[in-house]
């Protein structure tokens, strides 16, 4: 993996990206900590020109953009059309709120408007990606639903996530694998056991129980793009957290 194919999510930094004077401060000090690329979450306050302009102007490159589900379900044209401005072909639909996956008939909605948008940005193309969560590890029918997903929406890409695929009782790996060809992009959080709290916790890379070496390796083979950095909730300062995640990557035969 080269380095310059690592990103961070910004959702890390949620807290100091509130505005655009305080998105260009965090932008500043990403680049300052070693990053060359970052993955945005869609804000109110910046259209995809404003964010590529924030980016451009602080060195970084730009793997993917976390979108409205709403959006991309609903006006996919639209939501595929302008990424051309913000200069990436990646779409990311982040988390499937409201919809409720213990009924079938959700998630078999779901997977019919995934597939539409995900055909309507092929067509345009740009790629639409899913991002998962444990959730998806729960069955319909025969099948886990993130299964089911990706085989009745044949144009989807994935985002898969180390952490939430551990966290769901899937292995990261062998999930990488399975979606050989349709995985543009890796989140890279790690995950560690809390013997106190006795739950699972968020970790900075390294620090916690993945096989990075395997997951990126697999990674390749799979034809990852861009691994990205994100941790959802540190203990301390995020911005201490996103550079011991670097420096682990810079410092082992993962990188």
């Amino acid at each position: 993996m080269r380095l310059s194919k690592v990103a961070l999510q910004l959702y890390t930094l949620r807290d100091f990206c509130s505005s655009a004077k305080d998105l260009a401060t965090t932008l500043k000090k990403v680049k300052a900590i070693g990053y060359d690329a970052v993955e945005f979450v869609r804000s109110d306050f910046a259209s995809n020109r404003d964010l590529r302009k924030l980016a451009d102007d602080h060195g970084l490159a730009i793997s993917a953009i976390h979108e409205s589900g709403e959006r991309l379900l609903d006006h996919p044209q639209t939501a595929a059309e302008e990424l051309t401005e913000l200069g990436t072909d990646l779409a990311v639909y982040a988390f499937p709120a409201g919809v409720d996956f213990q009924k079938e008939a959700e998630v078999d909605r779901l997977a019919h408007q995934l597939r539409h948008s995900s055909e309507v940005f092929t067509a345009a193309g740009k790629r639409l990606v899913y991002h998962n969560h444990a959730l998806e590890f729960t069955k319909h029918g025969e099948k886990l639903i993130l299964e089911y997903i990706f085989a009745n929406a044949p144009k989807l890409f994935a985002e898969l996530d180390t952490y939430w695929i551990q966290f769901g009782g899937g292995d990261p790996v062998r999930w990488i694998s399975k979606l050989q060809g349709r995985v543009p992009l890796i989140h890279l959080k790690d995950y560690k056991f809390n013997p106190r709290k006795n739950i699972p916790e968020m970790a900075e890379i390294g620090r916690g129980n993945l096989d990075f070496t395997a997951i990126v390796e697999q990674g390749q083979a799979a034809g990852c793009e861009w691994f990205i950095v994100e941790q959802d909730f540190c203990e301390g300062d995020p911005f201490t957290a996103i550079q011991a995640s670097l420096e682990y990557l810079k410092g082992t035969e993962v990188a």
